[in-house]
């Protein structure tokens, strides 16, 4: 295969070595999620569109 991934946005620099590179969103941590270990939130409100610690 001879491709190259192409940038979600092309003004942003691209990732260095250091930087983690996603393939797939992030799963809801809202909501508790049994398989993938998430506990969910409880006793606050969950701020699903943060992208930081809240």
């Amino acid at each position: 295969y001879n491709f190259q991934l192409k940038p979600y946005n092309p003004e942003h620099k691209p990732p260095s070595t250091k930087d983690l590179v996603y393939l797939e969103p992030s799963p809801p941590f809202c909501e508790k999620n049994a398989r993938l270990g998430i506990q969910g939130t409880h006793g606050r409100q969950c701020n699903d569109t943060s992208i930081g610690v809240d």
